[in-house]
């Protein structure tokens, strides 16, 4: 159960740098700050954004540069409820979840986002103009009832209406076992945001890029208080914490489950040749063959290795439900698994 257990943590722990995230985070240098402890109100709040993105953007080194409220897979998340477009009856039980962020232009392109359709926010899409959104795919088909939405209109209130203009990728927004849920991004000039993670994606290392970004904001103001500071995969390091935790337990106990295995199953072979010994040279002495000899002597250690295996792996199933809520896609019935467990 324990080789079981390590093997399905390992192969989840794998699959989790090859699973599609909605973005790419390699390549991508962060840094996080707070415009209200900083002493920006809602007024002069934009005003910092537009200066720090035009610095940043102008940075050597930098291919395109946005700003958000959050970033998938970080701490700080944000749900609310909506309502398609038809919905006149706004109680709870005609509401979807959803997950929401408030991003500039460029984001999408910064951040490795696919565009599936319609477009990104521009400058003009800001408090002037109606408001706008952009939505992941699986937002599109239970929001809207399509993946064609670009055009259609979804709720957010009674009073409060937007208007699909893009459709990106799904991804991963929260953990990296949850299940497809419905996202929508507005744009950050129509919804003011107090926390700021601002975005640089480059091909120079990223920790170095952040280390200027870091200067940039400080030349702008020497006050401001930063965080986050680094690339986006370290950013998001704590979500792979608990599958890299479980790695480390399970791989030490598998190992030591291992060891024990192979101990005892010395132990116990060595004593039942040792008590059946002069049976086995009569055996021998009468002439039987060195096969023969063996499958006498080992054959019931075999049964009982052989029904301790298959205990082992119907525990191993069932252990990996527990695993699938901490690992990534955690399966003991991945034939590498299995195989590798048996042998093992």
């Amino acid at each position: 159960m324990l080789v079981t257990s390590s093997l399905v943590a390992v192969r989840g722990l794998m699959r989790s740098f090859q699973t599609p995230l909605g973005f790419q985070p390699d390549g991508a240098a962060v840094i996080g700050y707070d415009l209200l402890l900083a002493g920006y109100d809602a007024t002069q709040g934009p005003l910092f954004e537009k200066r720090a993105l035009e610095q940043v953007a102008h940075l050597p080194g930098v291919e395109s540069a946005a700003y958000s409220s959050s970033v998938p897979l970080s701490i700080d998340q944000s749900n609310t409820s909506v309502y398609s477009e038809s919905t006149t009856d706004f109680r709870p039980r005609n509401s979807f979840r959803a997950s929401h962020y408030h991003v500039s232009q460029g984001y999408f392109h910064t951040a490795g986002t696919k565009l599936l359709a319609g477009r990104e926010f521009t400058l003009e899409d800001d408090g002037k103009s109606p408001r706008v959104a952009v939505v992941n795919r699986t937002f599109a088909r239970r929001v809207v009832g399509t993946a064609d939405a670009v055009g259609r209109l979804f709720r957010l209130g009674p009073n409060d209406v937007a208007q699909i203009v893009g459709v990106v990728e799904d991804g991963k927004y929260e953990t990296m076992t949850e299940t497809p849920k419905a996202v929508f991004f507005d744009s950050i000039l129509q919804n003011y945001s107090r926390t700021i993670v601002l975005m640089a994606r480059t091909r120079r290392p990223e920790f170095e890029m952040a280390g200027e970004m870091r200067q940039a904001l400080s030349r702008l103001d020497p006050n401001l208080a930063v965080y986050g500071v680094g690339g986006l995969r370290q950013m998001l390091g704590l979500v792979y914490l608990p599958m890299h935790a479980a790695v480390i337990t399970l791989g030490a106990f598998g190992v030591l489950a291992l060891m024990l295995a192979i101990t005892g199953i010395y132990g116990l072979s060595a004593y039942t040749v040792s008590r059946r010994a002069r049976e086995i040279g009569i055996r021998i002495a009468i002439g039987a063959r060195p096969a023969q000899v063996l499958g006498s002597v080992f054959g019931r250690i075999g049964k009982l290795v052989a029904a301790g295996a298959i205990a082992g792996l119907a525990l191993g199933f069932a252990g990996a439900r527990v695993l699938a809520s901490i690992v990534y896609q955690a399966s003991s019935r991945d034939p590498v698994v299995i195989v590798a467990a048996v042998f093992s």
